[in-house]
This record gives structure tokens, C-alpha cells and sequence, in this order.
């Protein structure tokens, strides 16, 4: 591995950076270094140069001029959902590595073009499945991968929370927007998805799905149930609203498990608490968890984002292929895609045909 930081440039500079991303970075200094950001919006940029001491003459409102004018290993692209395939296949054009948030891209042939672009200058591309390294879900998976649960026949997850009126304004919130690429399932559920399918760990088959506006006044969905088959004939469920309140009387919003023959997990609170139950044992025993290497005990120690960052700024610095391919992204993609199409034709799609 260099012992050289990876120059790393920024592509949005909004809420996500400040939420997760920003404190994720901040515990990597040994491993990268922000040297550039873009972002239209001049606060945004502004909260981002002091925040992460970047100059202020590599701090640009628009993303070409950053490719342009600096010198990059690697641009993470945190933007809303619409902007991912444009921005990730200029960034690889440029003949930088791309570390994209969820969604790679808004339909399968943007993400066709992302992947053609990325093989074509022999860049690494990657998305970010944060879910996967949150402390709870690393401590399930090790379950699942030693066996300990015997082979996996039914998995389910959930994301239940209701939104306020002002979330769901499309003219204020991009996630609202059809036009951004909002939504619940591209928004919320995409992270249960290829949760459900690294707990049972087989390939999703089928999938039938009913996605739906129930409640609010927008042009996205605000529902989405998911029943889907796996290759080793398991059956899973991924449900999830952005209206239904899921919360209260001892009801856990959020939630992923997997059973086996041998025993079952359970994740709760998106990864700040799991359970395990071995087939013999009548109750639910709670295994102990650490944060992540942000050092805290807020929720940006267990969303996962700084394992993930670490592992893929990790793989990038020794050339070596990231823990998450854009191949398996697309594949998140499809099934998405899949649940869509088996909302109009009511009949189970092959998400690995589209």
C-alpha cells in the first residue's frame, strides 16, 4: 500500500457529507486527504472548506471545473440521485476512481454507460452499501458466513418512519422529487434490499412487489412491499414506508434478520443492536457491539460509513478490487427496477434478465 494520502475531491458537499461522510473522513487521515470540493450551493462549499481544511482556491461550484483544474486519485459523488450517472462517468473520464452514493444511476442503461465507461479507462468505480459494515450487520454476516446458522431459508427487513408534511415538498425536499430520482424505495428501502440478500446470502431470483403513493401529495412512491425468492430457494420480505408510523408500543421500526435450520440473527436500529437465537436456545440472546472508527457513540458510529470508506480508500491505495463492485450495485439496481416492473404486470420478475 503507498504510504501517500489518496487525493480525494468531493462532488456535493450537502447533507450527507454532513451527517456521515464528513466524520468518516476525519478518521481516515492517515489513509486520504480532501484536497477538493464542488458544490453550486455557496454555503454547502463554505461549511465543507472549513470543516475539512481544504484551500479555497480547490473549492469550485462547478464539479467540471474541479476534474478540470485539480490534481485527483479519487471523487466520492454525494449528490441527489439524478446527478450520479453524469457526474460519475465525467469524473472516470477524467481518469479518476469514482466512490458513488446509492443510486449508482436512475435506470439500468445509466448504469450500463457507468460500468462501460469505467472498463474503458480501467477506473475503479464502487457505491456505497454502507449498511454492510455497520456494526450489528459485520457481526450477523460473520454468523451467516461460519455457518452458524445452518443453511438460511427466510429473511425479512423493514424501514417503517413516518415523514413530516415538509419533508415530502418536493419543492423543498430533492427526495421528494420524481425529477431527482426520489423516492422510497431508490431513497430508503435500496439499503434493506442488498441487506436482506447479504443475510441470506443467495442471490435474489424473483421478486413481486407492489410499489405505491399511499399518502402523499408527490409523483413518488411513499410504499414499497417485497416478497423475493433466492437461488438456494430461501424467501425473504423487504418492506418499507415513508408514512406508516413503526415506532412505539415495543414496536422496532427497523429491522433485518435471517433464519436458518441452525439458529437466526436479528439487527435492530439499523445496526446498533443484534440478536442471536441458536435453534436449541428458547430465548434471544444480545450480542455486545462497538461503534465504528468514528469514535462515537452518536448514530454516526454505527451507520457503517466509515468501515466502508476505510476498507474502499483501503483496496483503492493497493489497486486491489473494492468491497463493493459496481457490478453488485447494478445488481441493487435491477431488483429495484424488478420490483417496478412486477407492480405493473403483477407478475414475478428475474432481475438478473434485465
Amino acid at each position: 500500500m503507498s504510504s501517500t494520502p489518496l487525493r480525494v475531491g468531493l462532488i456535493g458537499c450537502g447533507g450527507i457529507l454532513k451527517a456521515f461522510h464528513a466524520s468518516a473522513y476525519r478518521s481516515l487521515a492517515s489513509l486520504i486527504r480532501i484536497t477538493a470540493l464542488s458544490d453550486p450551493v455557496a454555503a454547502n462549499l463554505q461549511w465543507a472548506q472549513e470543516t475539512l481544511q481544504v484551500q479555497a482556491q480547490a473549492c469550485h461550484a462547478d464539479f467540471k471545473d474541479m476534474l478540470a483544474a485539480e490534481t485527483l486519485d479519487v471523487v466520492v459523488v454525494a449528490t441527489p440521485h439524478s446527478l450520479h450517472a453524469a457526474q460519475s462517468i465525467a469524473a472516470l473520464q477524467s481518469g479518476v476512481d469514482v466512490i458513488s452514493e446509492k443510486p449508482m444511476a436512475l435506470t439500468l442503461e445509466e448504469a450500463d454507460r457507468i460500468l462501460a465507461m469505467a472498463e474503458s479507462t480501467g477506473q475503479t468505480y464502487t457505491v456505497v452499501h454502507n449498511f454492510l459494515f455497520m456494526p450489528g450487520t459485520a457481526a450477523a454476516l460473520g454468523r451467516v458466513h461460519s455457518g452458524a446458522l445452518g443453511a438460511t431459508g427466510f429473511g425479512r427487513a423493514r424501514a417503517l418512519f413516518r415523514k413530516r408534511g415538509d419533508q415530502a415538498d418536493p419543492a423543498k425536499v430533492w427526495r421528494a422529487s420524481r425529477a431527482a430520482g426520489g423516492g422510497c424505495i431508490n431513497d430508503t428501502l435500496y439499503h434493506e434490499i442488498y441487506l436482506t440478500e447479504a443475510l441470506v446470502n443467495s442471490p435474489i431470483r424473483y421478486v413481486q412487489a407492489h410499489v405505491t403513493t399511499q399518502h402523499f401529495d408527490f409523483a413518488v412512491d411513499d410504499m414499497a412491499l417485497l416478497l423475493l425468492e433466492h437461488d438456494n430457494g430461501a424467501i425473504s420480505t423487504v418492506s418499507g414506508s415513508w408514512w406508516v408510523t413503526g415506532s412505539g408500543n415495543g414496536e422496532n421500526p427497523n429491522l433485518a434478520e435471517v433464519h436458518g435450520h441452525a439458529g437466526s440473527v436479528r439487527i435492530l436500529r439499523r445496526g446498533r443492536e443484534l440478536f442471536h437465537k441458536a435453534d436449541a436456545e428458547n430465548d434471544w440472546h444480545e450480542v455486545s457491539l462497538e461503534p465504528g472508527p468514528e469514535n462515537t457513540q452518536d448514530r454516526r458510529g454505527w451507520s457503517g460509513h466509515a468501515g466502508y470508506f476505510a476498507d474502499t480508500f483501503a483496496a483503492l491505495a493497493r489497486n486491489e478490487a473494492p468491497p463493493v463492485s459496481g457490478a453488485a450495485a447494478r445488481g441493487n439496481l435491477a431488483i429495484i427496477s424488478a420490483a417496478r416492473m412486477a407492480t405493473t404486470t403483477r407478475h414475478a420478475i428475474r432481475p438478473d434478465t434485465l
